[in-house]
């Protein structure tokens, strides 16, 4: 599992302001976004600076609420732009993880 020790910090924050700019785009406030993923803004502002932080330091669950984040949001995050975080990981050609269910479903279930 890649920790925010193996990943591109550039990468994680071009990430971030791309739903950073999305969200403004929508006309969202980082409290909206918070409230509708579950999440704290303080959690949603770590997202959109690259800053796994909040996320006890692990870049992954980060990346699953990114995704998550940019679905809510409307938009989709090319798998290319994890490539290179999956990378630092060690493992070349594995597929990038999918968002786990069970964060779909309670996020869905709760925010929908």
């Amino acid at each position: 599992m890649a920790t925010s020790n193996s990943s591109d910090p550039e990468k994680l924050s071009e990430i971030g302001k791309l739903l950073q700019q999305a969200r403004e785009r929508s006309e969202r406030t980082i409290e909206d976004m918070a409230k509708k993923m579950g999440l704290r803004a303080e959690q949603i502002q770590a997202i959109e600076m690259g800053n796994p932080e909040p996320f006890k330091k692990n870049v992954q669950p980060m990346i699953w609420y990114a995704r998550l984040y940019a679905k809510k949001l409307g938009i989709e995050l090319p798998e290319l732009v994890f490539m290179d975080i999956k990378r630092a990981d060690g493992h070349p050609y594995a597929p990038i993880p999918p968002i786990p269910a069970f964060l779909i479903k309670a996020k869905s279930k709760e925010n929908d």
